[in-house]
C-alpha cells in the first residue's frame, strides 16, 4: 500500500487537498484516508474512499497552542500507527486487487506534529513494515503568511520542508503577486532546490510527482560513481531511497539534495527509486548505468 503524507501548518489546506487526491486516486485504486481529529472537507461522501478520522489523544484537547511534549507526539504517532495498520487491513492487506492499481492511503498529519518523527514511527513498526511503503510526502505554505511567529513554529516550518518532495505554495488567489514572490524567495532561501508549485484551493495532480525506479536484473556499482551522483542529485529529483549493491557489499540508499546516508544491508540487489518533478527517465537510466561494474559476482 502507498501511504501519501500532506503536511502543514494550521490552515494552509491541508483537508481540501486530501480530499482532491483522494478522489482522483480512486478511479483507478482502493484508496483510504486517515486523519487524527476533525478534518474539512472529507470525501466520505464518496463509497469508494475509505476514511478513517481518529479522536486525539486527550491530552492533545487540552494542550496549549505551542510544542507538543515527547509523550504527546508518542501518543499521536502511536494513534496514526493504528490507524494506518486498521485501514490498510481494510484495504485488502496493503495489496492490489487483481487488474488494479496498488491501494494508496492519504495522511493528513496533524499540523503540531513533525512528519519525519510520523515517518519514523511508522518504518519502526513491525505491524505496518509488511503493509505501508511511505511514498511521496506534500508540505502546503500559506502564501499569505507572514514568517512564523515562534522559534518552535519555524523549526515544525523548517521539519515539514525538509520532508517534503513537493511543497504548494496555496491559496494564490487570496493574495497579491508581490506577497507571493516574497513567500516564494523566503522557502528558496531555506532550500534553493525545492520542488515548488503555486497553487489555489490546493489544486495539484498527485502525476505532478512522478518516479523513476532503477532495478537491473544483475551487477554491481561502482560506490564511488554512485556517491558522486547521489550527492549531486540530477535537475529536478527531490529524494532517492532504495538499496544497491556494491563493490564493497549491500547498501540502504536515502538521499536528498542536503541529505545523504549510506547504511549496510544485506541486500542482494539494486532497486533505487528517485522521486521528483519532469523528471528525465532516460537521463537517470543512463547515468545509473554508467556507474556499473557489470556482472561481477
Amino acid at each position: 500500500m502507498r501511504l501519501h503524507l500532506i503536511t502543514g501548518l494550521e490552515g494552509t489546506g491541508k483537508s481540501t487537498l486530501v480530499a482532491r487526491l483522494a478522489t482522483r486516486a480512486a478511479t483507478g485504486a482502493a484508496v483510504g484516508v486517515l486523519r487524527v481529529g476533525p478534518g474539512t472537507p472529507s470525501p466520505a461522501g464518496d463509497p469508494a474512499i475509505a476514511v478513517a478520522e481518529l479522536p486525539a489523544p486527550a491530552e492533545l484537547a487540552g494542550a496549549p497552542a505551542g510544542p507538543l511534549d515527547a509523550s504527546c507526539r508518542s501518543r499521536l504517532a502511536d494513534t496514526i500507527v493504528f490507524g494506518l495498520d486498521e485501514l490498510a487491513r481494510g484495504l485488502g492487506g496493503g495489496a492490489a486487487a487483481a487488474g488494479a492499481d496498488e491501494p494508496r492511503v492519504f495522511l493528513e498529519v496533524p499540523a503540531r506534529l513533525d512528519p519525519e518523527f510520523v515517518v519514523g514511527s511508522i518504518e519502526a513498526s513491525e505491524s505496518l513494515s509488511s503493509l505501508v511503503r511511505c511514498d511521496t510526502s506534500f508540505a502546503l505554505v500559506d502564501a499569505r503568511a507572514d514568517a512564523p511567529a515562534s522559534a518552535w513554529r519555524a523549526r515544525l516550518l523548517a521539519a515539514q520542508l525538509r520532508a517534503a518532495d513537493l511543497v504548494l505554495l496555496n491559496h494564490c488567489d487570496l493574495a497579491d503577486v508581490a506577497r507571493i514572490d516574497l513567500a516564494e524567495a523566503a522557502l528558496r532561501a531555506r532550500n534553493p532546490r525545492v520542488a515548488l508549485q503555486r497553487t489555489s484551493f490546493a489544486d495539484v495532480e498527485l502525476d505532478d510527482l512522478g518516479t523513476f525506479t532503477y532495478a537491473p536484473s544483475a551487477g554491481l556499482l561502482r560506490e564511488a560513481a554512485l556517491l558522486a551522483l547521489l550527492e549531486r542529485l540530477p535537475a529536478g529529483v527531490v529524494r532517492a531511497e532504495g538499496e544497491c549493491r556494491t563493490e564493497r557489499g549491500g547498501f540502504s540508499v536515502r538521499a536528498r539534495p542536503s541529505r545523504l546516508s549510506l547504511e549496510p544491508s544485506p541486500a542482494e540487489h539494486t532497486s533505487l527509486t528517485f522521486v521528483g518533478v519532469a523528471l528525465d527517465a532516460q537521463h537517470l537510466f543512463a547515468a545509473l548505468s554508467a556507474c556499473s561494474l557489470g556482472d561481477i559476482a
